[in-house]
């Protein structure tokens, strides 16, 4: 689905030409970067301002994401 969508588009960037299949490649990067964007950055800030030392942590909340998840499409 997002090859066809990338055929629709301007493929040039400056001066490269990027190939449709690629394009997909820039979502999963973006994901990887938001997540140590906000394991780095944006959970010591909010701990920072709420004066909270303890955290359910990352692997916590991606269970309990997994979990209502799981229970919204049963």
């Amino acid at each position: 689905m997002f090859v066809l969508q990338a055929n629709t588009l301007d493929p040039r960037m400056g001066g490269f030409k990027i190939p449709a299949a690629s394009l997909s490649i820039f979502d999963t990067i973006s994901v990887i970067v938001w997540a140590v964007v906000y394991d780095r950055v944006v959970v010591p800030m909010a701990r920072r301002w709420t004066d909270s030392r303890s955290s359910s942590g990352w692997a916590s909340a991606s269970v309990d994401s997994l979990c209502l998840f799981t229970i919204r499409y049963m």
